[in-house]
């Protein structure tokens, strides 16, 4: 998944201003990301999306924000 400008923007938490956010991967994980499982910025939340998933994660605040996107 790719991110465009605006979605790197987003990547300052908007409740707290601190950028040490987190990418919330819902679904099942590509073997790409599988492989990067070690990544600090990816977290896998599991398969069952909803109205209430959210894309990005504060590791400081742990507020979460932003439509969870599909491919």
């Amino acid at each position: 998944m790719k991110s465009t400008a605006s979605e790197k923007e987003q990547r300052k938490c908007p409740e707290c201003g601190h950028y040490n956010i987190t990418e919330q991967i819902w679904g099942y994980p590509s073997s790409e990301l599988i492989e990067n499982k070690t990544r600090k910025n990816i977290e896998f939340r599991g398969c069952i999306v909803d109205n209430h998933s959210k894309r990005w994660k504060c590791s400081d605040c742990l507020h979460e924000w932003g439509d969870v996107q599909y491919d």
